[in-house]
């Protein structure tokens, strides 16, 4: 009787772990990407404060280079988009409306969201369609004099 309940749980176990491993993204597609990039893009920890400096930016490169090569991988799949936007006034009052709506699409957006103001009155945006157009719309009514 124990023995067939033993069996019962092992068998339970494989099983599991056999459905856990082949529900795993494959490595190159567009789910495996994203869960590569939320995984790069999350918290560091808390090691990272009381490491020594060198560590500390090797770790920080390290998850830069993840992120810029999964976020690539995404716009080359097509799931990301990027998009520039110019800005047309670049007074001091605009470019600081712009720049709290760039701050507030990173912090607020979609996690795959990236926003980058260069020195030009270009806003470079990667985000799925869905947010690229509500990025256009907010940036375009920043822009407004």
């Amino acid at each position: 009787m124990r023995k067939r309940i033993l069996i019962g749980f092992l068998v339970l176990a494989v099983a599991g772990t056999c459905g856990y491993v082949l529900s795993q993204p494959k490595k190159g597609s567009v789910e495996w990407h994203k869960k590569q990039y939320k995984r790069a893009a999350g918290t560091p920890g808390k090691w990272i404060g009381v490491a020594p400096g060198f560590v500390r930016e090797t770790w920080l490169k390290r998850r830069a280079d993840n992120l810029r090569f999964h976020r690539e991988a995404l716009v080359e799949s097509g799931y990301l988009t990027r998009r520039e936007f110019t800005v047309s006034n670049v007074s001091p009052a605009a470019y600081s409306g712009v720049g709290q709506v760039v701050r507030w699409l990173v912090r607020n957006g979609d996690d795959f969201l990236w926003a980058v103001w260069t020195d030009t009155n270009v806003v470079t945006v990667t985000a799925p369609a869905a947010a690229m157009k509500k990025a256009g719309e907010l940036i375009q009514a920043a822009d407004v004099p």
